[in-house]
């Protein structure tokens, strides 16, 4: 037979403050630290929101810095900016508001849900952060690679990273008008000029072919030599400029390459 309390007013209110402050407090929980299955790391990254803003799920994020939270080590985040040399990673599914906390992704090899800037970029294209963007855009001189969108009602897709900042290369035609000027060193210091060069890939012949779109790059000559118009080039990335760094071929027939 089931055993009936009885309790007076005042009782009766403290209880139902504690269920409230309870009930609060799992649901604020939930939102500080939402579930690890958000994040496809081993290792979850946990971090604080300090942009001034919400951030969007599948945000690319700045981490700015890092503290110990409730005895939790976090990183600091931040809507992205023009830093040269940004450490990049991602929130999860759920939009974090200003101030709270949430569960990142970094890429590392790994294969991450993000936003694009609304217009879907192809399998293989550049991605960087954009200035005061919570999305990845289009940029020849990324190191990270789209692989497909999956979802473009909320303009996101997946991405991967290309290796570590100075290791994409690419190959290209010197499109600029006279050709890329000699590097001069003067006072232990180089002075380099960059030039426009076109982006190349090779095609089901194995022969290069301009890149779709025309995709160009700015690559800076570090040879005390010039670089023709013409010819063609292999670039290199190094702290985020491009360098022509080889020259596998001497001239390029424009014509047939485009043929």
């Amino acid at each position: 037979m089931a055993k009936q309390v009885t309790f007076d007013e005042q009782s009766s209110s403290r209880i139902a403050k504690v269920v409230r402050r309870a009930e609060s407090t799992l649901e604020s929980t939930a939102q500080t630290f939402p579930l690890a299955e958000q994040s496809n790391d081993a290792n979850p990254i946990y971090f604080r929101n300090d942009s001034g803003e919400t951030v969007p799920a599948f945000a690319a994020m700045f981490a700015t810095g890092a503290a110990l939270l409730d005895d939790r080590p976090f990183v600091l985040i931040d809507k992205p900016d023009t830093t040269a040399d940004p450490i990049l990673v991602f929130n999860g599914p759920y939009d974090i508001p200003n101030g709270g906390r949430g569960v990142a992704q970094a890429l590392d090899a790994n294969i991450i849900r993000c936003l694009h800037s609304g217009t879907a970029p192809s399998n293989g294209d550049f991605l960087a952060p954009e200035n005061g963007q919570w999305y990845l855009g289009s940029d020849t001189a990324g190191t990270i690679r789209a692989i497909g969108e999956i979802d473009s009602a909320n303009d996101q897709l997946l991405v991967t990273q290309t290796g570590s900042r100075n290791s994409v290369m690419a190959f290209g035609v010197i499109t600029q008008s006279g050709g890329i000027a000699a590097a001069t060193y003067t006072s232990n210091q180089y002075t380099m000029t960059d030039g426009t060069v076109s982006l190349v890939e090779k095609n089901s012949s194995d022969r290069f072919v301009f890149k779709s779109g025309s995709p160009t790059i700015e690559a800076f000559n570090w040879a005390e030599e010039a670089l023709d118009e013409d010819k063609l080039v292999m670039c290199q990335i190094f702290e985020g400029k491009w360098f022509v760094t080889n020259m596998p071929c001497d001239g390029s027939d424009l014509t047939t390459l485009s043929g």
